[in-house]
């Protein structure tokens, strides 16, 4: 018998699985549907990890991350290994600096298709640019921007299991890519405030003033004949016509967290019910108002 003989044959231990955890949409292939989130995950083999996130994309499509959390500059998350109790991640993200932030809200403001294209759910391509005129970087430059840790016993870093987050988040950033923001430091509803008042402010330095004539409103009158007493026809109309955008408080709000499709899943899903709510809702307004007719008739 040889020396290794004495070694048993060692065999991997399989993760424990877990009920309802979070999984990538996609079985095989590359994972992530939107620029964006190829990019990050890009950005993350572009740090030498590639052997090491491999490790973990098995683990991201099989379900072993239980949740995750992200805010600024900070990712939690359990993932559920060999052990009986699930490891605990957190990975830290450098943030940009309020300084730097006012410098990219500046640039973005210029163009409103940024705004535009946000507030649809998609993230416009040439936004890293904008990032680089300001000398900033929409995504994280160097592993040195990441510090994470895991409960496990693994020395590996990322090991597997944060490699499978790294994975989850990618996704995530699908379905929202505000998240890439708040994860910089911004969330969505500061970006999109302080986009709107800069571009308020924008146009005021660009576009020429218009005067236009107003009338001068007649003094509220405190008798009640003279209160209600009408001078002149009202004059009021309203359009049935569909909405521009349809579902327009949707974009507004954006995908939720829990939706674990595409944002365009979402959007082509929602925006069919808003469509079929209103379609029935004015019908059953003609039909009553027909009904109506018929019975002064």
């Amino acid at each position: 018998m040889g020396y290794w003989n004495y070694y048993p044959k060692y065999t991997p231990a399989r993760p424990k699985q877990v009920k309802d955890g979070l999984r990538t949409r996609k079985k095989s292939g590359e994972i992530g549907e939107t620029w964006w989130a190829k990019r990050f995950l890009e950005v993350l083999d572009s740090f030498g990890w590639s052997n090491r996130l491999t490790r973990g994309r098995s683990y991201a499509r099989g379900g072993q991350v239980i949740d995750y959390n992200i805010d600024y500059g900070l990712i939690t998350s359990k993932v559920q290994g060999t052990q009986k109790k699930p490891y605990a991640i957190k990975i830290q993200v450098k943030t940009l600096s309020d300084k730097e932030w006012t410098g990219v809200i500046k640039a973005m403001a210029q163009q409103a298709r940024f705004s535009a294209k946000l507030l649809a759910g998609e993230i416009p391509h040439d936004i890293e640019d904008v990032f680089k005129e300001t000398k900033v970087s929409l995504f994280p430059v160097s592993d040195k921007d990441f510090v994470a840790d895991c409960s496990c016993p693994d020395w590996a870093n990322p090991c597997k299991h944060i490699a499978a987050v790294y994975y989850i988040i990618g996704e995530a950033f699908d379905r929202d890519p505000f998240l890439i923001f708040h994860l910089r430091g911004l969330k969505k509803d500061e970006l999109l405030s302080a986009l709107n008042k800069e571009r308020g402010s924008y146009q005021l330095d660009v576009e020429e003033t218009i005067e236009e004539e107003t009338d001068v409103p007649e003094p509220i009158s405190c008798e009640p004949a003279i209160f209600w007493k009408v001078n002149k026809a009202i004059d009021y109309h309203f359009s049935l016509k569909p909405p521009s955008l349809n579902a327009a408080i949707l974009h507004r709000l954006g995908v939720p967290q829990f939706w674990m499709e595409t944002s365009k899943d979402f959007y082509k899903i929602m925006e069919k019910v808003y469509k079929d709510v209103s379609n029935a809702g004015i019908k059953i307004a003609y039909s009553s108002e027909t009904e109506g007719r018929k019975a002064k008739e």
